[in-house]
């Protein structure tokens, strides 16, 4: 499996409340219910990106439940997938995982499956807009290989709205789908100056740097940048 697979994970609590998420939102893959309540207590399962699934708001996730169950499919909003923790290296290489209230503080819900369902709403009402003004700063065009087919560009946040990232052009990119995934991985990197790092081979990317819009007022926040560089590290 790829090194994602134990970067994203979740304690079983917020595990089982990711699920019933899924249960309950009428996706289309979630576990049984009653193979997350046999999981042990106190350990932590990690979960692996596979695709964007069904909608471009949906990721489609493998979550190694031990030995005993193995692998499972689980569908869930991107929202959810980016709250979720990445595990961080300390400098002994030993994994450095957060508490289950650690994780919690972090998230915007904290368990409070109502007001997800109110946050959700704010960030529908304003998503036409957003994707609407960044896609005409980019003039249809992907900033990274100018693919220019609109029916595959997206605005990609920079900061996602579930770690408290606003509507607003600076904090948006106009990607395509392929780029989009690969910027939200961190498998492509770009630089507060717009210098483009990939970690892989892309035939598709001809640039050092992203095409900017032409009013500069629209280029992407370099504060953003920045931050969404650090994150990924």
């Amino acid at each position: 499996m790829s090194g994602d697979w134990s970067l994203r994970f979740l304690p079983k609590q917020l595990l089982i409340e990711f699920n019933n998420a899924a249960k309950r939102e009428k996706r289309n893959l979630y576990v049984e219910p009653s193979i997350l309540n046999d999981l042990a207590e106190g350990h932590y399962f990690p979960i692996k990106f596979l695709m964007v699934h069904n909608t471009v708001d949906e990721f489609r996730t493998q979550v190694f439940l031990g030995p005993k169950y193995g692998s499972a499919l689980l569908d869930m909003s991107k929202e959810r997938f980016y709250m979720m923790p990445i595990a961080k290296y300390d400098s002994n290489g030993h994994i450095k995982i957060l508490t289950e209230s650690e994780i919690r503080r972090n998230m915007p819900y904290n368990g409070k499956e109502w007001a997800e369902v109110k946050h959700k709403k704010v960030v529908r009402n304003n998503q036409k807009s957003f994707n609407k003004k960044v896609l005409a700063a980019y003039e249809n065009q992907c900033a990274v290989c100018l693919q220019s087919n609109k029916s595959s560009l997206r605005a990609a946040h920079i900061k996602d709205a579930a770690k408290g990232g606003e509507e607003v052009i600076e904090n948006g990119i106009c990607l395509c789908a392929n780029h989009e995934i690969a910027f939200d991985r961190g498998d492509l990197k770009i630089c507060e100056n717009g210098t483009i790092i990939i970690k892989y081979e892309d035939v598709g990317i001809r640039r050092d740097k992203i095409r900017f819009p032409r009013n500069k007022v629209d280029w992407p926040s370099q504060e953003l940048l920045k931050w969404k560089f650090d994150e990924l590290q």
